[in-house]
């Protein structure tokens, strides 16, 4: 999912978050994290509809979105693990932090 990532340019990683927000300020407390894990299972054409929903995607010129599309069904047709695949598991990890008022 590293490739995807890549090129539907999907968000920050946990470890990313992680070190860029050590706080949210003098008024709150040190952030207290968790992380939670989950999938979701979509078909190809279900894949490349969520990539198109991703704002780097809808705010892209028509010739960047094209690219996109392209990439993702080469990536949906090459890749050995997506390959011939009817159902892709995507995995997620949800970065939860909570900060308490001081």
């Amino acid at each position: 999912m590293v490739e995807l990532s890549r090129i539907a340019e999907i968000g920050d990683t946990v470890e990313h978050l992680r070190q860029s927000v050590t706080d949210f300020g003098d008024l709150f407390t040190a952030p207290e994290w968790a992380e939670f894990t989950h999938a979701t299972t979509l078909t190809p054409d279900e894949l490349l509809g969520l990539v198109r929903t991703r704002s780097h995607y809808l705010t892209a010129t028509p010739a960047r979105r094209a690219e996109v599309d392209h990439q993702v069904r080469t990536l949906l047709h090459t890749h050995p693990d997506l390959a011939d695949q009817q159902a892709i598991t995507l995995p997620y990890t949800t970065l939860v932090a909570r900060a308490r008022r001081t």
